[in-house]
C-alpha cells in the first residue's frame, strides 16, 4: 500500500482526536488498530495487483507476465549476485549434480533471459532424473568420451590405442561391454566387434584404457564408432 496514504491517514487521525484532551492513550491505540484494518480493506487496487503479480510465478520462478525489458532490468539489478554464483559454480565439479542444479536454477531466476543458464538447468535436471535408472542399468552411466584406434595385423585387427570412459554414477562400475560398429568408405556398416573390459571405472570420474585388441575386422573398414551396451555395479 502507499506510504503516503498511511501518513495522511494518521495526520487526519491526530487532527480529529487532538481536541479531546480527556482521551487516554489506549483510546488512541485502539483507533490506530482500527485504522490499520481500514487501510487493509481499502488499500489501492493497484497495490493489491502488484502483490498478486509477485505471488504469480511461472516454472522458472520468474514473476509471470514480465516483459523482456523487465527481465533485462532484473538481470542488471542482480549482476553482483550473479557474479558471486558464477564464481561458486566455476569451481564446482560437474559430478555434484544437485548443487549445480540449485545454483543454475538460482541464476536462471536472477537472469531469466540467459539461455545458457536455462540450458544448464535442463541438463542437470536430466542427469538427476537419469540417476534413478543407474542402479538397475549401470551401463547408462558410462559414456565413451574419446577413443582412437588403428588397424593392426596387416589391416585385419582393430587395436584401440586409447579409450576414455566417463562414469556419471555415484558408484563405481565394472566389467563394461564395448560394442564397436565399423563402416566402409561408402558409409555402409560392414562389420562389428564386441569385447568385455574387466576393469573398474570409479564413481563420478573418468578413466583411460590403452592398447585394447578388439579382434578381426574387414580390411575395408574406414571408420568405427563404439558404445557401451552392458556393465555391472562394482
Amino acid at each position: 500500500m502507499s506510504s503516503l496514504f498511511v501518513v495522511a491517514f494518521f495526520v487526519l487521525l491526530y487532527g480529529v482526536f487532538r481536541p479531546y484532551r480527556g482521551l487516554k492513550r489506549w483510546h488512541f491505540g485502539a483507533a490506530a488498530f482500527v485504522a490499520f484494518i481500514l487501510i487493509g480493506v481499502f488499500a489501492p487496487e493497484e497495490d493489491r495487483e502488484g502483490q498478486n503479480e509477485l505471488k504469480a510465478r511461472d516454472g522458472s520462478g520468474v514473476p509471470s507476465g514480465m516483459s523482456k525489458q523487465q527481465m533485462a532490468q532484473l538481470e542488471k539489478k542482480n549482476a553482483s549476485q550473479i557474479a558471486l554464483l558464477q564464481k561458486q559454480v566455476a569451481v564446482l565439479p560437474a559430478s555434484q549434480v544437485e548443487e549445480n542444479l540449485r545454483i543454475y536454477k538460482q541464476m536462471s531466476m536472477l537472469a531469466p533471459l540467459n539461455a545458457d543458464y536455462s540450458k544448464r538447468v535442463r541438463e542437470y535436471e536430466a542427469k538427476l532424473a537419469a540417476r534413478g535408472r543407474y542402479e538397475d542399468h549401470p551401463e547408462e552411466a558410462l559414456l565413451v568420451k574419446d577413443f582412437n584406434w588403428q588397424a593392426g595385423g596387416f589391416g585385419s585387427v582393430m587395436e584401440i590405442t586409447s579409450l576414455t570412459i566417463r562414469n556419471d554414477a555415484p558408484f563405481a562400475i565394472k566389467d563394461f561391454k564395448l560394442h564397436c560398429v565399423h563402416s566402409g568408405n561408402s558409409g555402409t556398416q560392414i562389420d562389428e566387434n564386441t569385447r568385455v573390459q574387466f576393469e573398474i571405472v570409479p564413481a563420478n570420474s573418468e578413466r583411460t584404457f590403452r592398447n585394447i585388441n578388439m579382434g578381426f575386422i574387414s580390411s575395408q573398414v574406414a571408420s568405427s564408432s563404439c558404445e557401451i551396451t552392458d556393465a555391472a555395479k562394482a
